[in-house]
């Protein structure tokens, strides 16, 4: 069987991460690889780029890891998908990087689903977990589902994280055929 990939956009601190673990619960026996970007930004050395620096500098360092950093790991789900692996993808994507993205994983079997969550309830888990940068969350959510296009959505501050895998899990299994990812590329232009 060919590989498929379910992938979870929304914003930091809306629940994909804990969506992913769900879903791979209730996937089970197939065996589902959770590929999350914050394992890709973790592999920044963050303390040892900006040590010494302005927050000003830090900023542009930042910067000039993040844009490889995105493009390989862009790259590395493709990658595993081709080898045929069925993939979890939990990634922060809008505009330009959900273009290159998609562009990537055209020829692949892609679930797109929407992670939403309310702003006010983002804000909550972003100050709570203490490892995200205040106002992340509220910075991403104007322009994280402006595209506006999903197989399926689901919201993470109405339902739990089993229920809302349930209810993705019956999508995929519904025999419909995933097509966000071709209108969003064929609205792009691609």
């Amino acid at each position: 069987m060919s590989s498929q990939i379910i992938l979870l956009n929304g914003t930091s601190s809306s629940g994909k991460s804990t969506l992913a673990a769900a879903l791979q619960q209730a996937l089970v026996p197939e065996p589902w690889l959770h590929v999350p970007i914050d394992a890709f930004f973790a592999m920044l050395p963050y303390q040892v780029m900006t040590a010494g620096l302005t927050p000003e500098q830090t900023e542009a360092a930042t910067a000039r890891m993040v844009g490889p950093l995105l493009t390989g790991f862009h790259r590395s789900v493709a990658a595993l998908a081709d080898a045929g692996n069925h993939l979890i993808v939990d990634a922060v994507q809008g505009g330009d990087l959900l273009r290159q993205f998609l562009h990537l994983l055209r020829d692949q079997k892609v679930w797109l689903v929407g992670v939403r969550c309310r702003l006010d309830e983002v804000e909550r888990r972003e100050r709570a977990r203490g490892d995200r940068k205040i106002g992340m969350a509220a910075q991403q959510f104007p322009q994280i589902h402006a595209h506006g296009v999903y197989d399926v959505e689901v919201d993470t501050a109405a339902m739990p994280p089993e229920m809302c895998a349930r209810h993705i899990v019956q999508v995929l299994a519904s025999g419909v055929e995933p097509m966000a990812v071709r209108r969003l590329l064929d609205g792009l232009g691609q």
